[in-house]
């Protein structure tokens, strides 16, 4: 545990959403209020996203969605991103098509080590356990800009050759790409191509919030 999980563990835990008292709820970090405003299933993105079969998310990014992303990565709770992790992939294991292999987003290795975790990761590990398929780290990130605070175009431009192929696959797997958050979909799009130029037979997106309707 770092900083901010070990103050959660020793103190009485209240809610990162309202400031509740929590713990009661399926997710130990918000009220039972908070919780049940969860979505119980995933739902499919309406805007499509180039290279990707299909986009699923469980909330959107206005509102609470990006309240709990923002309260986990950058408060350093990586145990609130673990209890995340575990209801999204329970949320969305029932609606998600078939894959043979999970593969997580990779954030830049800086930040990385900077939190000590990795949002993307924990949530592509927890899909691929409640899915039953190997979670493959078959992305490499190169360094590059933030894409925070980029508009769209220069997202686009930003992620242009960020992300290579560890090797490439041998079975044409039907691949699914997780990430905490899509914004523009350019990053997932960007990860996505590389993944089917390596032989993926098709790539479909899971993400914890969306920007995208």
């Amino acid at each position: 545990m770092r900083g901010r999980d070990l103050l959660d563990a020793v103190l009485p835990t209240v809610c990162v959403s309202c400031g509740a008292l929590a713990g009661e709820g399926p997710i130990p970090h918000l009220c039972a209020s908070c919780a049940e405003a969860l979505p119980r299933s995933a739902w499919p993105l309406a805007t499509r996203i180039p290279c990707l079969k299909s986009a699923w998310c469980l909330l959107p990014y206005e509102g609470l969605g990006g309240q709990l992303v923002r309260r986990g990565k950058y408060g350093g709770r990586e145990v609130l991103l673990a209890e995340l992790a575990e209801y999204t992939a329970r949320a969305a294991a029932p609606v998600l098509p078939l894959v043979g292999a999970v593969v997580a987003v990779p954030s830049p290795p800086a930040r990385v080590a900077a939190r000590g975790f990795s949002a993307p990761h924990l949530l592509a590990g927890a899909v691929a356990r409640r899915l039953g398929v190997p979670h493959v780290r078959a992305l490499h990130r190169h360094r590059g800009p933030r894409q925070a605070g980029l508009a769209r175009r220069a997202r686009g431009a930003n992620v242009a050759g960020a992300f290579t192929l560890s090797g490439p696959f041998v079975d044409e797997p039907v691949l699914l790409l997780v990430d905490d958050v899509v914004t523009t979909g350019a990053t997932a799009s960007a990860c996505a191509q590389v993944l089917l130029v390596g032989g993926a037979r098709a790539v479909h997106l899971l993400a914890f919030a969306a920007a995208l309707p």
